[in-house]
């Protein structure tokens, strides 16, 4: 790797030295040589402080710079301090570089100042700039080596050696995360640090799976992250270290106390809803694996037919990782648990499997320290953690376009720890179901290699056009038909020729419809308890995408005029009477407590809050 122009940051060094406690050892020379250990510090001896928090960043989309950027201004409110460090590790493709920041305190932590950086990063074309300078560039490297994080893990350690560590691991991929916890996981290991990290916090979706829990066993001592969907980078990583600061300047700041805030504050901030803490270092861990290469053994023992007829409507039933009912390529991961509560509860499956799943959810429930599931309406039986569990095992997005040429099916699933220690892709690969488009590519004569990789290009299509163009179609579907109230000409949205705004808005109509039928199917077919109040936003969702679609049509279709107009109107009153029909549909479920009540408005008051703070409200 190539340092660029490290004589440039020497003031920068210097600063931080004073203002942290280096020590000079014998020397002072500064070796530029390749290897991150011999950087502009390394020559330097720190003096032990309590705790050091290594935020590690890799962008992928530079559409999350910003948001990350936000956090980092943030962050230099809260600041190191005499008994913490906080060094951050950010690479993103506009630097094409990886920047290192020590970050010192530069602003109080106050709420003026928190609305004033947030306030800012919502105008646009605006882009936060940090205080605090790099004290490294390294160039030529790629982030996502484990030989390079093994590199910056030691750097960390031996310039800002501390009693205590937390790495904080953050990527805005779509990919697996299997293939960050491989990464991760072997950077720890090929490491070799003197004490392994006390706790490991990983951003962004299925961080908890049992999958990344194996790979990762005995790298860390604590695992934090989600079971479930969370949107790249929304970790509120900022807000955490300021608490985790308070903590170690006047309170309780060992390892288990950090991790239980961290948390805490991650399901309080709204980054995911579900997730869970887990020990990396129990033993049970080995005893989970065990008890899911027993089940998978018994159900590879049920024939294709009972797999199709008695399995597929279990996996189908569980609930998956973004608790919708789009199977994404990348977001095949569903809850555990609820998989294995289906086949207990099933009247189908003989007691052989009900008796190996039970053993597999006592294994599981006994490795969460810590879980927390806002989705319990959606799904009661979901507690986490997730496991990799698709339909069709060769229908998945490559991370790369052209497509790779070691590009798997499986997405190199068999490789993980997991499956290695386990029959679980065995069973997998059986019980996966071809498309029927798969299976007359096949009978054509088509290889399998060819028919993965046509899907492959397919779904990163597709991802682009949810991306880039579906959001567009269908605010331009929305002007289109409000347009229809007044005018029977075709409007011209912004640049495109009308025929142009005129097909978008069709598709942008056409894929509401579609959505709404999808996700109002899925609530349908599934144990939902009150399924009402999931199935009135769909009816308007529904409503809406086929007035839409009516007003667009109504252009080119002479026989929809009369009925254009009044769909255009529809579509732009739609929301209000959607907003009317919630408060009244709020009111009526309150009415018989609240308003036909004896109680005087302060008993009430009185009434819930004794009702909030009793230790158990069944």
């Amino acid at each position: 790797m190539e340092i660029n122009n490290p004589n440039l940051n020497n003031s920068v060094i210097d600063n931080i030295k004073n203002k942290i406690g280096f020590k000079k050892e014998t020397s002072s020379n500064l070796d530029n040589k390749n290897n991150t250990e011999n950087l502009a510090l390394n020559n330097m001896k720190q003096e032990e402080k309590d705790w050091t928090v290594f935020v590690n960043i890799n962008i992928e989309n530079e559409a999350s710079l910003k948001n990350v950027l936000t956090n980092l201004k943030l962050l230099e409110l809260t600041g190191s301090d005499k008994n913490l460090n906080i060094v951050v590790q950010a690479y993103a493709p506009s630097w094409k570089k990886v920047k290192r920041f020590y970050i010192d305190k530069k602003g109080e932590w106050t709420t003026s100042n928190i609305i004033k950086i947030i306030l800012k990063s919502l105008i646009p074309f605006y882009t936060p700039k940090l205080e605090n300078k790099p004290i490294q560039e390294l160039e030529n490297v790629n982030p996502n080596d484990p030989n390079f994080i093994a590199d910056s893990l030691k750097w960390v350690t031996s310039n800002f050696p501390s009693k205590k560590f937390v790495v904080m691991d953050m990527n805005d991929s779509k990919n697996l995360s299997t293939f960050r916890a491989s990464n991760l996981s072997k950077a720890l290991e090929a490491s070799k640090l003197l004490k392994k990290p006390d706790i490991l916090i990983m951003g962004g979706s299925n961080i908890v799976s049992l999958e990344n829990i194996t790979q990762l066993k005995d790298k860390a001592n604590y695992l934090i992250g989600t079971t479930g969907f969370a949107d790249a980078l929304n970790v509120p990583f900022a807000m955490f270290i300021n608490e985790m600061k308070n903590l170690i300047d006047g309170g309780p700041n060992d390892p288990e106390t950090i991790a239980k805030s961290y948390f805490l504050i991650h399901n309080l901030a709204g980054a995911s809803t579900n997730s869970a803490i887990v020990n990396l270092t129990d033993d049970k861990i080995d005893e989970v694996v065990k008890t899911y290469d027993n089940l998978a053994l018994k159900l590879l023992n049920l024939s294709e037919e009972e797999l199709i007829n008695k399995i597929l409507p279990k996996i189908y039933k569980t609930e998956d990782l973004a608790n919708t009912p789009f199977r994404k390529p990348y977001l095949e991961f569903r809850d555990a648990s609820s998989f294995l509560n289906n086949l207990i509860n099933s009247t189908d499956i003989n007691e052989d499997i009900k008796q190996a799943a039970k053993q597999a959810l006592e294994k599981t429930n006994n490795i969460l320290l810590s879980f927390n599931n806002l989705a319990t309406d959606i799904d009661p039986k979901a507690q986490g953690p997730s496991i990799f569990m698709p339909i069709n095992l060769g229908n998945f997005k490559a991370d790369k376009f052209p497509i790779p040429k070691d590009f798997q099916k499986d997405l190199g699933y068999s490789n993980t720890e997991f499956a290695k220690q386990t029959h679980w892709d065995e069973f997998l690969n059986k019980i996966s179901q071809k498309s029927l488009v798969e299976k007359f590519l096949t009978k054509l004569g088509f290889s399998q290699k060819f028919i993965d990789n046509l899907y492959a290009i397919k779904n990163n299509a597709n991802e682009k056009y949810n991306t880039y163009i579906k959001p567009f179609a269908s605010l331009i579907s929305w002007y289109n038909a409000v347009s229809k109230i007044s005018s029977n000409k075709i409007p011209s949205f912004l640049f495109l020729p009308p025929v142009v705004s005129l097909a978008l808005g069709i598709i942008g109509s056409l894929d509401q419809i579609y959505d709404s039928v999808k996700i109002g199917e899925y609530i349908l077919t599934n144990d939902i308890k009150d399924k009402p109040k999931y199935l009135s936003p769909v009816g308007f969702s529904l409503a809406q995408g086929t007035t839409k679609l009516i007003a667009n049509l109504a252009y080119v279709l002479p026989f929809l005029g009369p009925a254009g107009a009044t769909a255009g109107l529809l579509t732009f009153l739609l929301p209000w009477i959607q907003d009317f029909y919630n408060v009244y549909q709020n009111y009526k479920e309150v009415k018989d407590k609240f308003v036909y009540n004896d109680l005087s408005l302060k008993d009430l008051f009185l009434l819930s809050l004794s009702q909030k703070l009793a230790p158990n409200n069944n």
